[in-house]
C-alpha cells in the first residue's frame, strides 16, 4: 500500500487506486497520515472535520470513518490507543517520508558526491504531483505541514542546482536559475546561485547585473547583502541548511 500526499491525497495498492470516500473521510485520513505512527486524539479528528462547531454525535461519526478506513486500507492499518488512533505505515509507504529522506541524503552528499546529490534531489522532486494534499492542503490542520514540505521542495531544488554548479554545468544552471528567481524572487539563495553560475560561465557583466537586481530586491525590504559581489563570485558559499523551518500549532 502506498499513501501519497505530495499532490492530491491518493491511496494505491499494487499500483491501483483505492477509493477512500468523500471529503470528511479524506480529511481524517490526511490527519492520520501527517501524524503517521503517532497517536491522534479522537477530539483532534473531530476538529479536523468540523472545526470548533462539531454536530451532535461527532465522536461516533469519526469512529465510523475509522472503521471505513480500516476496511479500505486493511484491518491492521489503524490502531486504537486509548481515545486515539494511530496509522501504522513504514517510510516507504508514504511519499512525503521518502521525499524527506532523499532531500537529507542529497544534502549530506552535496560537498563530497555532487553527482549523487543531483540524482537524489531529482528523485525527491519527482515525487511531487502538485500542492501538498491538493484541496486539503489549505485546511488549518494541514497548512503548516504543507508549508514545511514546500520549503523542503525548494531546498531540494537549491541542492540540485548547487550540485550542478559543483559539477561545472554553469550554462544550464544559469538558465534554470534565471527562471527560478522570477518565480521565487524572495528566495535569496536562488539569487546567489544565479550570480555564481553566471560568473563561473564567464558572463561577468550579466553576473553584476544580477547582483544589482539582488541588491534592489533586498533594498525594497530595507536590507542589503551580507556578502560582496567579489566574495560571492570568488568562491565564498553559504552553508546549506538541511533542516526545514520549525512549525508550531
Amino acid at each position: 500500500m502506498q499513501i501519497l500526499v505530495l499532490g492530491p491525497l491518493e491511496v494505491r495498492r499494487a499500483g491501483a487506486a483505492v477509493h477512500v470516500g468523500g471529503p470528511h473521510l479524506r480529511a481524517v485520513l490526511a490527519a492520520l497520515v501527517l501524524s503517521a505512527n503517532h497517536a491522534v486524539p479522537l477530539d483532534r479528528l473531530v476538529w479536523v472535520v468540523w472545526g470548533d462547531t462539531p454536530p451532535p454525535g461527532a465522536d461516533a461519526t469519526v469512529q465510523s470513518y475509522i472503521s471505513r478506513l480500516r476496511h479500505a486500507l486493511g484491518a491492521e492499518s489503524i490502531h486504537t490507543v486509548d481515545h486515539c488512533y494511530l496509522l501504522v505505515a513504514g517510510c516507504e509507504q508514504i511519499d512525503a517520508c521518502r521525499f524527506e529522506r532523499l532531500v537529507h541524503q542529497a544534502c549530506d552528499h552535496l560537498e563530497s558526491e555532487p553527482e549523487r546529490a543531483v540524482d537524489e534531489s531529482r528523485k525527491a522532486i519527482a515525487l511531487w504531483r502538485g500542492p501538498v494534499l491538493g484541496e486539503l492542503g489549505d485546511e488549518e490542520f494541514a497548512h503548516l505541514e504543507a508549508i514545511r514540505l514546500e520549503e523542503l521542495r525548494l531546498l531540494a531544488v537549491e541542492i540540485e542546482t548547487e550540485s550542478e554548479l559543483l559539477l561545472g554545468r554553469f550554462g544550464e544552471s544559469a538558465s534554470r536559475l534565471r527562471a527560478l528567481v522570477v518565480e521565487y524572487p524572495h528566495r535569496e539563495r536562488f539569487w546567489r546561485l544565479l550570480i555564481r553560475a553566471l560568473s563561473a560561465d564567464n558572463r561577468r557583466f550579466e553576473a553584476r547585473d544580477a547582483f544589482r537586481e539582488y541588491q534592489a530586491w533586498l533594498a525594497d525590504s530595507g536590507l542589503e547583502p551580507d556578502i560582496s559581489f567579489e566574495e560571492l563570485t570568488g568562491g565564498q558559499r553559504s552553508p546549506v541548511d538541511c533542516q526545514p523551518p520549525e512549525t508550531h500549532e
